[in-house]
């Protein structure tokens, strides 16, 4: 067994649907929101819409399978993250031994293993997906109980925000309550972490002299160093150094930084700082070296606008014509030109993930999109001619937004040219630049709780069911999972044909969750044939 330096946690299952399936049927009206569209009651519980793959094939939901079993069982979590890689990328380029867990919950017993066999066990956990202190207390809880001498650091993006909007204050208290020792609260902070594994290790002296750290002291007095904003560097990771789990063939790769677009519900542009972009080299570099692996089929781009600025975008694209991958990414569908589409779909885009948010003009406006609806109509006409399956993500409730701007939206996805949607509640974020117009608005409230001066959140959700129940020309995802789980589906090897079929499935079992016919009764016919379209993809061949 190898003795590692440092053991990082890329992701977890962020949303625990077995917590769900405990709450009364009869109390529905408290909770329903949160699960509507997200979730389908069937065998008892609430299901996430990969469970139902689960009971498909494996008779069983995620969270009742062995941490073995959990690394088989389908859950968008197994997918490997490349948030953890990108952090440790200067610590295993100079040499230091890191152990990567992809999903926390699934490969709980390989972190006990491996802390066991650490000379001193050193233990990061990634907050790039994490969206609630809850959360956190879970996984730690978790590790303190099985491995009580773990050292545990703290960083990544729900970290930063967090310092962004309270300061130092948030910190102290949960940082002795759960037994963290070292937070980093920077954006771009792979050097950070890099200089405090080498201060942990001994290979330096002087704790000051690591940036935007905060820490519990040999007195457990909380202790903070510099602040400094970190430009990020955009090095390429060297994949021929990393661990790639043979058992994926999908790799996540970022080519740059920030956003060029300052769409007004988003917070990502101030977070991410100034924009900027890998070199066309460095990321070619990267593609040899994935091709080089000989395992990997899929990429997905993660980039927040990867067609942005377009003459590099199509110099990636033309590089990827070279090899056989299917790749995925971010599109501002307004950008799309014929040739560029074509040589797109002939270089192996698989998907493509459209942030419309809207199909009204004002609601366009007001949410600084930098597009107009017949923009969007003549990408979308391009990308459909060349056969590339689209995911559009839509917002409901921004301000400006009413009951025909909601038909608005589906009348545009009724055209039929986006295959896949998914629909989400605005979110009012202080530190999104609506914020700064709001009294334009009449804006008012935080978070998922909000009015202005057309609508406000109780009514959002109920034009997000209204939304759902009229649109009959494109096929509703769970908005938690977005295109990464038509992505997960391909890895596993099912046709988009079969994704649709199956997903359809899901919508007609949704249906009769919004009209409260939570009896299984009424769903066994359609999960049975949900069922055999599973079996028939797969031929039977990974039924265990």
């Amino acid at each position: 067994m190898i003795n590692y330096d440092f053991l990082i946690i890329s992701q977890s299952e962020v949303v625990q649907y077995e917590k769900y399936s405990s709450l009364p049927l009869d109390r529905i009206d408290i909770y329903k929101n949160l699960v509507q569209l997200r979730m389908v009651y069937f065998d008892g519980g609430f299901r996430s819409h990969l469970d139902l793959y689960n009971k498909a094939i494996f008779e069983k939901c995620f969270h009742e399978g062995s941490y073995t079993e959990k690394q088989q069982l389908y859950s968008i979590w197994n997918l490997p993250g490349l948030n953890a890689r990108l952090a440790t990328e200067p610590l295993v380029s100079n040499g230091y031994k890191v152990k990567v867990i992809n999903n926390f919950d699934a490969e709980f017993d390989t972190l006990c293993q491996t802390s066991k066999h650490m000379s001193e066990p050193i233990i990061g956990i990634s907050c790039t997906y994490i969206l609630q202190w809850s959360e956190l207390a879970r996984m730690i809880k978790k590790i303190n109980k099985s491995v009580p001498e773990a050292c545990i650091i703290l960083g990544g993006a729900f970290i930063h925000d967090q310092y962004n909007n309270f300061g130092y204050d948030i910190f102290e208290k949960k940082m002795k309550k759960y037994n963290i020792k070292y937070i980093i609260h920077s954006y771009h902070s792979e050097m950070d972490l890099y200089n405090l594994i080498k201060y942990l290790k001994g290979n330096t002296t002087s704790i000051s002299h690591i940036n935007n750290l905060i820490y519990l002291d040999s007195e457990n007095n909380f202790k903070t160093t510099q602040s400094v904003w970190n430009t990020s560097t955009l090095k390429p990771i060297s994949w021929s150094n990393q661990t790639i789990p043979k058992e994926h063939d999908v790799i996540q790769l970022r080519t740059g930084t920030g956003c060029p677009f300052k769409c007004a519900f988003c917070n990502y542009p101030s977070m991410a700082g100034k924009v900027s972009y890998a070199s066309a080299q460095d990321i070619f570099f990267q593609i040899d070296e994935i091709h080089s692996l000989k395992h990997i089929k899929h990429i997905i781009f993660i980039d927040d606008t990867f067609n942005v600025p377009p003459k590099r975008f199509k110099d990636i694209v033309s590089y990827l014509s070279k090899y056989k991958f299917k790749w995925y990414c971010f599109f501002r569908a307004q950008f799309a030109e014929e040739d560029l589409v074509k040589q797109m779909k002939e270089s192996g885009c698989d998907g493509l993930y459209l942030g419309l948010e809207s199909a009204n003009d004002t609601v366009l406006k007001n949410m600084n999109k930098k597009a107009r609806v017949k923009d969007y109509l003549k990408g979308l006409e391009l990308i459909k001619k060349y056969e590339i399956p689209t995911f559009a993500a839509f917002v409901i409730g921004f301000p400006g937004e009413t009951q025909k701007t909601i038909d608005d939206n589906i009348n545009f996805l009724n055209k039929g040219l986006v295959d896949y949607y998914s629909i989400k509640e605005f979110y009012y974020l202080h530190n999104s630049p609506v914020h700064d117009n709001r009294h334009n608005f009449g804006l008012e409230g935080q978070g998922h709780i909000w009015h202005h001066d057309q609508m406000n959140s109780v009514q959002a959700s109920e034009m997000k069911l209204y939304m759902f129940n009229h649109v009959n020309n494109s096929i509703h995802i769970d908005p938690d999972m977005g295109l990464w789980y038509l992505i997960y589906l391909r890895t596993k090897g099912f046709t988009y044909k079969t994704i649709s079929q199956v997903q359809t499935c899901i919508n007609q079992m949704i249906e009769m969750d919004n009209s409260c016919y939570y009896s299984n009764e009424n769903k066994v016919s359609i999960f049975n044939n949900m069922k055999k379209l599973i079996r028939n993809e797969l031929n039977d061949r990974y039924i265990h």
